[in-house]
C-alpha cells in the first residue's frame, strides 16, 4: 500500500524540479486520498502526500488546474474527487508534525494558501464550503507570522524532499 501511494505522487508530481504549479497528472488512475497520510507512520508516504496537496494548491494558484472541490458542490458525482476541506482539515490537525518533518514544504504550503487568499480564489468555494474548515484556515492564515517565511525557496523543498533542484 506505502509503495502504491508514493508511485501514484510520483506520477502526478512528475515534473515538479521546475515548480509544484507544474504538476499535471492529475489522472483518476493516480487518485489517491492524500490527506489521510499526512500523519503516516512511513516518512517519504507523509512527504509525498503534502507533495501532492502543495502541488494541487500550486496548480490552483497558477490556474494551470483546479483538482479541488468542496463537500457541498453538486455538479460534480460522487467518487474520486480532492475534496478541499479534507486536505485542510488534514494539514491543519498535523500542523506541527509537517512543521516539524518538513519545513520547506510547509513555508510552501503556507506560502501558496497565504497567495490564494490574497488573489481570493477562496470566493469562489467559500460559499459552499464547510464554514469550520473556512474558519479554521482563516485562522491559521492570520497567525502566520509572515515574516518567518520564506519566499523564493523552492530548491529547499527539493532538497527535503530529496530530489534533485534545477540546479544540479
Amino acid at each position: 500500500m506505502n509503495h502504491s501511494i508514493v508511485k501514484k505522487a510520483k506520477l502526478i508530481l512528475e515534473d515538479i524540479r521546475y515548480g509544484l504549479d507544474l504538476a499535471k497528472n492529475w489522472d483518476e488512475d493516480n487518485f489517491d486520498y492524500f490527506y489521510k497520510y499526512f500523519s503516516h507512520t512511513d516518512i517519504e508516504v507523509r512527504k509525498y502526500s503534502l507533495l501532492v496537496f502543495a502541488a494541487g494548491i500550486g496548480n490552483w494558484l497558477s490556474g494551470s488546474a483546479t483538482i479541488f472541490v468542496p463537500y457541498l458542490n453538486d455538479s460534480f458525482t460522487p467518487g474520486k474527487r480532492y475534496i478541499f476541506e479534507d486536505y485542510i482539515k488534514s494539514f491543519i490537525d498535523n500542523k506541527q508534525k509537517v512543521q516539524a518533518d518538513f519545513p520547506a514544504i510547509y513555508n510552501d504550503i503556507m506560502i501558496t494558501l497565504l497567495e490564494l487568499e490574497k488573489q481570493k480564489k477562496f470566493d469562489s468555494i467559500v460559499q459552499i464550503t464547510n464554514i469550520d474548515v473556512i474558519n479554521n484556515l482563516q485562522k491559521l492564515l492570520n497567525d502566520t507570522d509572515k515574516k518567518t517565511l520564506k519566499y523564493h525557496s523552492y530548491n529547499n523543498v527539493l532538497k527535503e524532499a530529496g530530489l534533485n533542484t534545477m540546479f544540479e
